[in-house]
């Protein structure tokens, strides 16, 4: 069987976006502001050029919710195909249109991902809350993710990294939605987040808890395994991405190790479990037992 050259082109990206890495560091010292205006436009092109055009990537901004708050800055959004056009170049991002939102950074350091978890879970606390399915329930519709280039961890970089996360989401996350959803290090490795629930669902021997969650962390390319994760994410909310979420996955079949949280059934509201099982819709039913 021949190689599918999505696998090169994802290549072409991680070397592309490590000659930006040199080029922009040998500046940074001179002007750390600049320099990090650059890294979050490498991340904005790489997200543009992968997702639909319809999806319009911009940087900087904040994102309000109906009630008229909004979290802290963020450097990378990404608006639904419905964002109004009038809209785009505000930097003020309606939360009911932004799909994702991403904070970048040239040089990931320990701490930086901390801040992420507890902004994140504070965005995602705010959001409208959704009812009547467990993805509703248990998944928010606005991915938050964090972006790197490379890092500062030293020895050891993906266990302390992983640490982190699952510390910080400890710390800060107190129900599965709030969970921070990607960390992309692009010269190292992704990190994601996925649920799964046995509410309606026989539960395995010994489950600590019918809803799990877990960051997986991603053998291979960090750049394709963050697309891929986007795109399949995205078509949760979007179905006409999930021919090309099924493409990606089945070429890149990323592989990897987690860690699991359990959680108590109250994670999810009283009168969803009041409701029979909906078993249509193939694997993108938002009754399925897995959301990833």
């Amino acid at each position: 069987m021949a190689d599918n050259d999505l696998h090169d082109f994802f290549q072409q990206q991680a070397v592309e976006i490590a000659a930006e890495y040199e080029r922009i560091r040998k500046r940074s010292r001179e002007d750390a502001g600049t320099a990090g205006d650059e890294g979050e436009e490498n991340w904005r092109e790489i997200l543009g050029g992968w997702l639909p055009s319809e999806y319009n990537v911009t940087t900087k901004g904040r994102v309000m919710v109906p009630n008229g708050w909004s979290g802290g800055q963020v450097d990378v959004v990404v608006h639904n195909r419905a964002y109004p056009r009038r809209l785009r170049e505000k930097k003020m991002h309606l939360a009911g249109g932004v799909a994702a939102v991403f904070e970048c950074k040239l040089t990931l350091r320990p701490g930086d991902i901390t801040k992420a978890v507890k902004k994140c879970a504070e965005l995602k606390a705010a959001l409208p809350k959704r009812y009547g399915s467990p993805y509703k329930e248990l998944v928010a519709p606005m991915i938050f993710g964090v972006l790197a280039h490379s890092h500062d961890f030293g020895a050891n970089a993906e266990e302390k990294i992983h640490l982190e996360i699952l510390t910080a989401s400890q710390t800060y996350v107190d129900h599965p939605i709030k969970e921070i959803d990607l960390v992309c290090v692009a010269d190292l490795k992704a990190w994601h987040h996925s649920v799964m629930q046995f509410l309606f669902h026989r539960p395995p021997p010994q489950l600590e808890g019918p809803v799990m969650t877990s960051f997986m962390q991603a053998e291979g390319n960090p750049i394709a395994n963050a697309i891929n994760y986007t795109t399949t994410r995205l078509a949760w909310e979007d179905p006409t991405l999930r021919n090309l979420s099924e493409y990606y996955r089945t070429v890149l079949s990323p592989q990897g190790r987690g860690n699991i949280r359990h959680w108590p059934q109250s994670v999810v509201t009283e009168q969803l479990l009041k409701q029979p099982a909906f078993d249509g819709g193939g694997g993108w039913s938002h009754w399925n037992g897995l959301y990833y």
